[in-house]
């Protein structure tokens, strides 16, 4: 008796103490993006999903994404997204909803102002992005995050930013479940882009939408 006694004290602190793991400061960007050098911080992981997607305009994303990074990359057991398409644009913007008790986190314009200028997530040729939030068993932050990844053609003689398709990504934290739940990528219509540039909008008033 003193034995489940014991085990039932070790797993009742267990389930208090735990806490998912933290950035992995000299952890990997894992899933390695096209263009960077052999002697960068990234590692090849072997991806779960690599697909093409299709928009309505004819835009073909290439995609391969982690549902559940490993430890050693810079977000572990996080999903990681790698997206590229041949078709011509000038950067990406994404937008992210969740169901956070912070309402300022429950619906924004995801980018980093030290890196690149609002509110685009960035200029490169590919998108990249792996999250990571912290959470334990009985304090969750959210139960869902959920990406709508724009692909964009930016005018800037003219102020007009042309949508040429988008892809909706994310991940769900479950009671159910320790780690976090990827949402396999899936295609974005126009009325998604028409939705989210409500938002969008209000960081760049000077330009219109084609």
């Amino acid at each position: 008796m003193a034995f489940f006694g014991t085990l039932i004290l070790f797993s009742i602190l267990f389930s208090i103490l735990w806490k998912s793991k933290d950035i992995n400061k000299s952890g990997e960007f894992c899933l390695h993006p096209k263009n960077v050098t052999k002697n960068s911080n990234f590692n090849l992981q072997t991806h779960d999903l690599e697909i093409q997607l299709q928009s309505e305009s004819g835009t073909i994303f290439e995609i391969k994404y982690i549902k559940n990074a490993g430890e050693n990359c810079i977000n572990p057991y996080f999903p990681i997204i790698f997206i590229d398409t041949k078709t011509k644009h000038s950067g990406w913007l994404q937008v992210v909803y969740t169901d956070s008790i912070d309402p300022k986190l429950r619906k924004f314009v995801d980018y980093d102002p030290k890196f690149i200028n609002a509110p685009f997530y960035s200029d490169s040729q590919y998108f990249y992005d792996a999250p990571l939030w912290s959470y334990s068993l009985f304090e969750k932050p959210l139960t869902f995050w959920r990406a709508h990844t724009f692909a964009i053609i930016i005018d800037d003689k003219n102020k007009t930013i042309n949508y040429i398709g988008g892809i909706e990504w994310g991940f769900e934290l479950r009671a159910t479940e320790l780690r976090p739940v990827a949402i396999d990528p899936k295609l974005l219509d126009k009325k998604a882009w028409e939705a989210d540039w409500e938002m969008i909008k209000e960081l760049l008033p000077e330009y219109r939408k084609i």
